[in-house]
């Protein structure tokens, strides 16, 4: 009976030994140590587990590496305007690899992706190694994103619809000019970034060359760039599209860029201003994007050209977490046809994009598949028939995975 009474003892004992904070955990709420090396502290040895990809994680060393794959496989059926062939194809519209983690106790991170589909071999994406002298600011340097843009942003994962609106991918910079899918805005570079207002505010910085990614001529472009985040109320994770959280409060929150390069393209006197708005909002299935752009460019000898453009982007799950539909429109205005940058170098005036999009969720970004039509107007480009415009209607069925 006296044993049987200890066991009892213990075993109500048990929860309050479980839920006692250790040194680590108060020396960390005290401020005294952060909360990474606490983490450090407590644990010895090594642990390998799933997290967004799998993961390695030696605590005693304090550094860690993710690892993990990307594969999007599409069909695409276009009905070109009259005058034009349509086009009935397979394709990998992505195959990375990418390795991502931190040193030091989260101290420092780094990223490296590399794309392998279009038949171009290896394509470095990102490249970079950050600092973060404390949890609230960060210096990185290497090949990243440009902040034009919270769609380029978002990575190409976690995209609503198969392909980014048509206004973002024409003013992304830092967009590879020969990639004919108008790959998102890249360059190399050094950025900076705090958070305020106990990180609803932030403000991020770049100084970059100014020639895309993986180019190292040495032309006297440069770019600079600011950003500014703030959360109105709640999280919209806007970096992530759909509401597949499916908020319970409401996520709400807006952005802006301003992006300026000098002598693009190398040719002096050449410059180009482009800034953009965004915001975003969540609740419960429901998910809102929009955005807008407007772009300035000095002409060789004179003048300037201009170029605006916008897309709004809607969502709801019919089935929460798992099945849900998404409309867009998107346009730019090419100042009939002056600007010449993406979808405007078809010589077009005005492009108009509208398209709806039914999303199945298997494991949430992480493995989905999207069946999408697109269409798209492009004013002022005579088609095959002798008419002043051309249409395309694009179908597209693309299975998506990223772990």
């Amino acid at each position: 009976m006296r044993k049987l009474t200890i066991v009892i003892a213990i075993l109500l004992l048990i929860p309050g030994l479980v839920q006692a904070k250790t040194l680590e955990d108060l020396l960390a709420e005290k401020g005294v140590i952060s909360a990474s090396e606490a983490k450090a502290m407590g644990h010895d040895g090594s642990k390998v587990y799933w997290n967004k990809g799998t993961r390695l994680d030696f605590a005693d060393t304090g550094f860690t590496a993710n690892i993990g794959t990307q594969l999007q496989s599409r069909y695409e059926y276009t009905d070109n305007d009259e005058g034009a062939e349509n086009v009935s194809n397979f394709s990998m519209r992505r195959a990375r690899i990418w390795v991502e983690g931190t040193a030091l106790n989260s101290e420092f991170t780094y990223r490296i992706e590399t794309g392998f589909a279009g038949g171009v071999g290896a394509d470095l994406k990102d490249a970079y190694l950050a600092w973060h002298p404390c949890d609230d600011s960060y210096l990185k340097m290497g090949q990243f994103k440009t902040l034009i843009g919270r769609q380029n942003l978002t990575h190409s994962a976690q995209l609503q619809f198969p392909d980014r609106a048509v206004a973002t991918s024409t003013f992304t910079h830092g967009r590879n000019a020969t990639d004919p899918a108008w790959e998102a805005g890249r360059d190399i570079g050094l950025e900076g970034g705090v958070a305020l207002m106990d990180g609803r505010l932030n403000l991020t910085g770049q100084f970059m060359n100014g020639e895309g990614r993986n180019a190292t001529s040495s032309n006297n472009d440069n770019a600079f760039y600011a950003g500014a985040r703030f959360d109105i109320m709640g999280d919209a994770n806007s970096l992530s599209e759909s509401d597949i959280e499916y908020h319970d409060d409401m996520g709400w929150d807006v952005g802006a860029a301003y992006g300026f390069v000098t002598d693009a393209g190398g040719v002096a006197g050449t410059d180009s201003a482009t800034v953009s708005v965004d915001t975003t909002f969540k609740y419960r299935g429901l998910s809102f994007a929009g955005e807008i752009f407007t772009n300035e460019e000095d002409v060789a000898g004179g003048g300037t050209v201009d170029g605006s453009g916008w897309y709004a982007q809607v969502g709801y799950f019919l089935q929460p977490k798992k099945f849900e539909i998404a409309g867009r429109f998107s346009a730019v205005d090419c100042d009939n046809g002056a600007f010449t940058g993406g979808a405007c170098s078809t010589g077009a005036s005005d492009v108009n994009e509208a398209g709806v999009s039914l999303n199945y969720y298997w494991w949430q970004h992480h493995l989905k598949g999207q069946l999408a039509y697109m269409f798209t107007e492009y004013e002022g480009v005579p088609n095959g028939a002798g008419d002043a415009d051309t249409d395309a209607n694009r179908f597209i069925f693309q299975l998506s995975s990223w772990f």
